[in-house]
């Protein structure tokens, strides 16, 4: 049997506290069909979405920004950070139905162009 992909999901955030900790709980508690790893740029919330994300979902590696990167440079700030050979850019008022992130990566793999 073969090991299960790895997926690294990247979230950036900003003042989404309740909507982000639903988002990857929703992902987190699911069945994805790959191993899952998440990683949360925070773009200077005050919301106390840091706090919460910490509390609410420990398996989140979040880093907690001083300021607003904007979405692409927090994206790709997590993109460095990961070694993962699939990465997934999810919004933090998204979450993926169960299965989904296996289903893309089946996908890519048998369409890589």
């Amino acid at each position: 049997m073969s090991a299960r992909p790895v997926v690294d999901v990247g979230v950036v955030t900003w003042n989404t506290r309740d909507l982000t900790v639903r988002a990857l709980r929703s992902l987190l508690d699911s069945d994805q069909g790959v191993d899952v790893r998440v990683f949360v740029r925070d773009n200077g919330s005050t919301d106390g979405t840091v706090d919460a994300l910490r509390e609410e979902v420990p398996e989140a590696s979040v880093d907690a920004g001083d300021e607003n990167l904007g979405f692409g440079a927090g994206m790709n700030s997590l993109i460095a950070r990961t070694d993962a050979p699939w990465f997934f850019c999810l919004n933090s008022d998204a979450w993926p139905d169960p299965g989904a992130l296996r289903r893309l990566v089946e996908a890519a793999t048998q369409h890589p162009r």
